[in-house]
């Protein structure tokens, strides 16, 4: 991070991306290597504003300038590179001279650098090492102009600290550079990945001795702080044969023989503290000191660590320093890590890259983190510097004996301590509470400091609230009551009074108010209450007078099952939607001004209980015939939320209620609520509970709002959400008896920029308005891809580059994906791992206000192996004509057992029926076409590709007693010396079938291409393989992904394929008339995209001069090819 006004620069494979911190925009971008990712950063600011940055990658290393006033116009900077003699781990700018530099290398070296920027030269000195043995990490810190502490993390566990003196002038006759030995550390029990030196720390107190700290992790998965400070008592001679000597790693649990065969060693030095965090490898730490440097008043300091699990964690180290010794005993410190709290920002896993920086705000000053994680996603989080303002920032936590101190507490009848009861926000700033003794009371938020107000209410009141049970908000400053004898009471926040509305038999359990939401400024209309008594089914509906809270109207609502348990209800239009405990809806219908009938029951998709139903913005909507339209979305306790659409031709017929859209959430299981932000484009958040935190996800950005630790779901809340950026978010929990309120304006986390999935991609399908994408993180997720205009690129450099836009993530799968294929715009096909196959329909959620797409898993193969443990390799689908009872799918499969079906889909009914089977030799399918799409019945002749390097052509065949056909081999021709990974077949001539091409990608680095020729038949097309060719080491590494296209409307075939050996080539495909085929290597470039899994067409499937390519792998790419 560099300036004062905060820029974040981001080493993205090749480039450096430069982001305002503030603004979120991409402010500019540019090349530094060819074909070289970056791997480190370093940034040295001056008095000016201006700042140095050195960038390196493997061997390589680059210079150049940035400032606040950086924008695209001014890229690329002016570049100072060089070449290193080693891989380099670290790199620091001096402090004291900026045309100085150092280098930690792979091997333990340090290498000083001059750069000579007006001259545009980089002159690298020789490397110094006290040993070189494997290091996995390095960082360095400046002492004086001439001198550098180096902590290296070695690949068996040690962690090396020494000192690198240089000489101050480059001629050779001065004196050479000199290296000391101060501390090996040794502990961990696995290889070490970060490692961090603090700089000079003050203990508490202003004590004269300055002390210095290293962090250090590993796969261990532990945290150790270290105290590397220089004392004379601590000085230590280590011999070269320490290094140079057979010695333990640390690794090896073989005892010593004898003191003889015992390794050169030295006297153990003990870690400050230890601590085991993460689900797995521990990649970065870093020590965070306030500004000024020093410990904190309690002698603390924040300790952040960044792990293999996507999370970053924040820690306390708590520091014991000792007494005053006398000189004779080495100073040793003790202390502790203590957990804090866990930043689940990113998806899948690790978080390769971070940095910290103090930020001034206009509420002081903020500690900003910058995470970078597999998942191509940047988060800024920012902290407060200093722990006593984490612990006070925005949460608020209160005893009983706080919330009214000039009150005595009441005697109660009974021996038990007054206690929290219920409460719930009735506004953005007051709080109702009640407590276990019968007292009312109202917090206001409004200022810095939270007020506390007894409200007056008579003895006999009073003694009612003791049996309080439900307190729910009705309205802007009003609440509703209901206590275990039935009574139901209302509160007006205008008035300050509390008077009783009804009562009704039974102990109140649960109110729902219909109306809740309605703001200040709303036209006044009566407060509308469901209310649920213990023992009835039916809940009685209230209409109370939202000034005084007497009793309009009363009815009890009619027509449920006696087992239906109320837990959410929505008043939307004429409709009344209930959800109940075992998750069945019941629609009812107005049927006159006040009363209503029960128009639909829905069998669960869950047996979880429903939280709440909600509707869309501007839901219900009406066509010219009379068809009315509701959209609702649920939440529930099993994780998922789901959306509904109802349609009401008339009155005289139940209405048809469709689930239009499920998906899961990242927390849970225990979704407690959502609802949709105001504005033009309104959003869906939704909050509950993950773990012990309570959390806000906004579902439409994919962003965590709020995270807060209460403890867990089950326990009493309340949230108010309010105008988004306008009015704080605020939650109140109960905790340890105490009650705890959290305010926050803003978001402590947002995202930088907008990430894709968290492992690697392995399946891409286009239909040329949305792309699905599956991965190894077992989600599937559809984009919507927009291409921008040449003219947006100058004037607005973040969107220079393709948008895409995630409209659905989908977590249905537990295996990896391995196949995505497209059906039209209307079904998604996915398979993975353990037989898995679903099928996705989709639509767009067009409620007026809002707009959305809905996913629906509408079916779920079933015909498994009795293990159910096969890899569905490649699938394909096709229309089959209409039938006697409608149009059917046909699914052809090609499983690991190398076995081959096809089955028929019924749309709508989710069935699967199998139509024909075959199987192969040994060798395992790997991918397989439908041949032709007309001249017999769907299915009936198949292509597949196999690990044997065969493509072989199948034939529907005899049929037998189960109305089941058998496939039969008609062809097989070797192609490919081993596996062929991928497969993309086309017509040769546009419009025209009869020659396909179909173009393959194998394992052994080559492009397979392979005619076929059809002749149409009486009853089938008869398909034969005509030529066939290949272009050996087509890459350097296995193809993994192929795409075949015609561009501007031509003849002639374009292909792209992706490697590992990252290149994408395009290849030009012709057929002469003899039938020789011929292919021409049109274009190879750099891919960023590591391990690649597919390839698929965006843009441009005809007609058009360009092409848009899409490759996913670890991270995603898009190309435009052509024009």
């Amino acid at each position: 991070m560099a300036g004062s006004v905060k820029l974040v620069l981001a080493g993205e494979d090749t480039d450096v991306k430069v982001y305002g911190a503030e603004s979120g925009r991409l402010v500019c971008q540019f090349r530094v290597f060819d074909e070289q990712p970056i791997h480190g950063i370093d940034v040295r600011q001056d008095a000016a504003g201006s700042a140095t940055v050195l960038v390196w990658g493997s061997r390589y290393l680059a210079v150049f300038s940035v400032d606040d006033g950086m924008t695209e116009s001014r890229c690329p900077p002016a570049f100072t590179k060089a070449t290193s003699p080693d891989w380099i781990y670290d790199g620091r700018l001096s402090p004291f001279d900026p045309s100085v530099a150092v280098l930690a290398t792979a091997h333990n070296e340090v290498v000083r650098v001059r750069i000579d920027r007006e001259a545009g030269t980089v002159a690298v000195e020789d490397a110094v090492s006290p040993a070189r043995p494997i290091l996995y990490s390095a960082e360095m810190a400046w002492l004086e102009d001439n001198c550098v502490l180096m902590a290296a993390g070695t690949a068996f566990g040690e962690v090396l600290v020494w000192k690198c003196r240089f000489s101050r002038e480059p001629e050779p006759h001065n004196t050479p550079s000199f290296h000391e030995m101060l501390f090996i550390l040794r502990g961990h029990e696995g290889s070490i990945y970060g490692v961090h030196i603090s700089p000079l720390l003050t203990p508490p107190g202003g004590a004269d001795d300055s002390v210095r700290l290293l962090a250090t992790c590993s796969d261990d998965r532990t945290i150790r702080i270290w105290d590397i400070t220089e004392r004379a008592e601590n000085r230590r001679t280590y011999d070269k044969a320490l290094f140079s000597a057979p010695r333990e790693t640390g690794f090896s649990g073989m005892p010593q023989r004898n003191e003889e065969q015992q390794q050169p060693s030295m006297e153990a030095t003990p870690p400050v503290a230890v601590a085991m965090g993460h689900l797995s490898r521990i990649w970065g730490v870093r020590i965070t000191v306030p500004e000024g440097g020093g410990l904190m008043d309690d002698g603390g300091l924040s300790v952040y660590s960044f792990g293999e699990d996507s999370t970053a964690q924040r820690w306390h180290l708590s520091i014991d320093c000792p007494s005053e010794t006398d000189g004779s005993a080495a100073v040793q410190l003790t202390g502790k890590l203590t957990h804090e709290k866990t930043f689940a920002t990113h998806d899948g896993k690790h978080l390769w890259s971070h940095a910290m920086s103090l930020s001034s705000a206009d509420k002081g000053k903020k500690m900003i983190m910058a995470t970078g994680g597999a998942d191509s996603r940047i988060s800024l989080v920012q902290e407060p510097p200093s722990r006593l303002e984490v612990e006070s920032d925005g949460l608020l936590t209160f005893e009983i004996s706080d919330l009214c101190t000039a009150d005595p507490v009441p005697q109660s009848h009974s021996r038990k301590t007054e206690a929290l009861g219920r409460f719930d926000f009735i506004s953005q700033e007051q709080l109702l509470v009640a407590t276990t003794s019968g007292r009312l009371l109202i917090g206001t938020f409004s200022g810095d400091i939270p007020q506390w107000k007894r409200l007056q209410i008579s003895a006999d009141v009073e003694e009612q609230m003791r049996r309080l049970n439900v307190l729910k908000r009705a309205g802007h400053g009003k609440a509703v009551l209901g206590a275990i004898d039935g009574g139901v009471y209302f509160y007006a926040g205008r008035t300050e009074k509390l008077s009783h509305s009804v009562s009704l038999p039974g102990k109140v359990g649960h109110i729902i108010c219909l109306n809740s939401d309605r703001r200040e400024d709303d036209l006044p209309e009566p407060i509308d209450i469901l209310v649920y008594t213990f023992g009835n089914a039916n809940p009685q509906r209230l209409l109370l007078d939202q000034a005084t809270g007497s009793l309009l109207s009363q009815e009890e609502v009619p027509g449920l099952d006696p087992r239906f348990v109320t837990t959410a209800a929505s008043r939307i239009g004429e409709y009344l939607i209930m959800g109940s405990r075992h998750g069945y809806l019941s629609i009812l219908r107005r049927v006159d001004n006040s009363s209503y009938a029960k128009v639909v029951d829905h069998a669960p998709h869950s047996r979880d209980a429903f939280t709440s139903i909600v509707s869309l913005p501007s839901t219900l909507t009406a066509t010219p015939s009379g068809m009315k339209t509701v959209h609702f979305t649920t939440t529930s306790r099993d994780g998922h939320y789901r959306t509904y659409e109802m349609e009401d031709l008339n009155s005289r017929k139940p209405p048809q209620l469709r689930l239009r859209h499920e998906s899961s959430l990242p927390f849970g299981p225990i979704v407690d609520g959502a609802w949709f932000t105001s504005g033009p484009s309104p959003e869906l958040v939704l909050y509950g509970f993950r773990s012990k935190s309570f959390v806000v996800w906004n579902e439409t950005q994919r962003e965590e709002l709020l995270s807060v630790d209460c403890g867990g779901g089950h326990r009493t809340f309340s949230l108010h959400h309010g105008k988004p950026d306008a009015e704080p978010l605020r939650v109140a929990f109960n905790r340890a008896s105490r009650l705890s309120v959290l305010s926050q304006t803003s978001s402590p986390s947002r995202a930088l920029k907008k990430g894709t999935h968290g492992r690697e991609i392995r399946a891409l399908s286009s239909n040329g308005r949305y792309i699905a994408t599956g991965s190894e993180d077992t989600s599937v997720r559809i984009l919507e891809y927009h291409r921008s205009s040449p003219s947006s690129s100058s004037s607005a450099p973040d969107g220079a580059s393709p948008a895409m836009r995630c409209l659905a993530s989908i977590k249905t799968h537990v295996t990896g994906i391995q196949t995505l294929k497209w059906l039209g715009e209307e079904y998604l096909f996915s398979s993975g791992g353990n037989e898995e196959l679903f099928v996705f329909r989709l639509g767009r959620l067009d409620a007026g206000g809002y707009a959305g797409l809905g996913v629906v898993c509408e079916g779920v193969f079933d015909d498994k192996s009795p293990d159910g443990d096969l890899r569905i390799m490649d699938f394909d689908v096709q229309w089959e004509p209409r039938g006697h009872d409608g149009e059917h799918i046909v699914i052809t499969m090609v499983f690991s057992s190398s076995a081959l079906r096809t089955y028929r889909y019924i749309p709508g009914r989710g069935s699967f029926r199998l139509l024909a089977r075959g199987a192969y030799t040994g060798a395992c399918l790997t991918q397989v076409r439908h041949l032709g799409s007309g001249g017999g019945a769907a299915g009936s002749a198949v292509l597949t590709t196999s690990t044997d390097g065969h493509i072989c052509l199948w034939q529907m065949t005899t049929q037998n007693t189960k109305e089941e056909q058998l496939y039969a081999l008609a062809q097989a021709v070797p192609v490919h010396q081993s596996s062929i990974k991928c497969l993309h077949m086309i017509s040769m001539k546009e419009e025209q079938e009869g020659t396909y091409c179909v173009v393959t990608g194998g394992d052994d680095n080559a492009l397979g291409i392979v005619m076929l020729t059809s002749t149409p038949g009486p009853e089938d097309t008869a398909f034969a393989i005509s030529s066939r060719g290949i272009v050996r080491r087509a890459h350097a590494a296995a193809v993994n992904g192929v795409i075949a296209y015609r561009q501007g409307g031509e003849d002639n075939i374009t292909a792209v394929t992706v490697s590992n050996d990252q290149r994408i080539k395009t290849w030009a495909v012709t057929a002469g008339r003899d039938g020789a085929v011929g292919v021409e290597l049109l274009g190879n470039v750099y891919s960023g995209v590591a391990d690649p899994g597919d390839v698929d067409l965006l843009d441009g499937r005809g007609g058009t001069t360009s092409s848009v390519i899409m490759v996913g792998g670890v991270g995603v790419e898009v190309w435009i090819s052509g024009g």
